[in-house]
């Protein structure tokens, strides 16, 4: 679910995969593309990238460190309960015209960034139920990504859910 990963000057890895992806730059700089922008990105700076989405980073200082959560939107999607999970992967699949891949609210980066820590820390203690913290860190950055500003606005174009308790 998570690695981290280091990248020499001027590599350059374009690639997609069929998994979500949230990706933190923990040290260095590097441009960013997508099929539809490019971005500067350096230390601090936080990316979604959807499945089948390519994205492209080349190295432009002499490393690149980040650290990266991939997930199978099933692991959060579940059958029976459609319309709300949906609303957790909104931040990947809503593709407006003000669609950004990185993700600008300091505060959101913060606590995403935060709880990508915690996630790891899990990982790697391997603690009894160590899944089910695991997926509720997870569901608490898909949280915060729907809650930022900028999905915030883009949500009120759209039509609102009704749902039952």
């Amino acid at each position: 679910m998570t690695k981290e990963d280091r990248l020499p000057k001027k590599a350059r890895k374009r690639h997609y995969h069929a998994f979500l992806e949230i990706m933190w730059v923990t040290s260095g700089r590097a441009i960013v593309e997508t099929d539809i922008k490019q971005y500067d990105a350096s230390e601090g700076n936080l990316f979604l990238f959807t499945g089948y989405e390519y994205h492209d980073l080349f190295v432009t200082s002499e490393t690149l460190d980040f650290e990266v959560i991939s997930f199978a939107p099933r692991f959060v999607w579940s059958v029976g309960n459609d319309r709300l999970d949906y609303l957790f992967l909104e931040p990947f699949f809503d593709r407006r015209e003000n669609f950004e891949n990185q993700i600008y609210d300091v505060s959101t980066a913060n606590e995403v960034t935060r709880l990508m820590k915690e996630i790891k820390g899990e990982l790697e203690k391997k603690q009894p139920k160590f899944e089910l913290a695991v997926k509720a860190k997870l569901l608490n950055i898909l949280l915060y990504l729907v809650r930022r500003p900028q999905q915030l606005e883009s949500a009120t174009e759209r039509k609102s859910y009704n749902f039952r308790p």
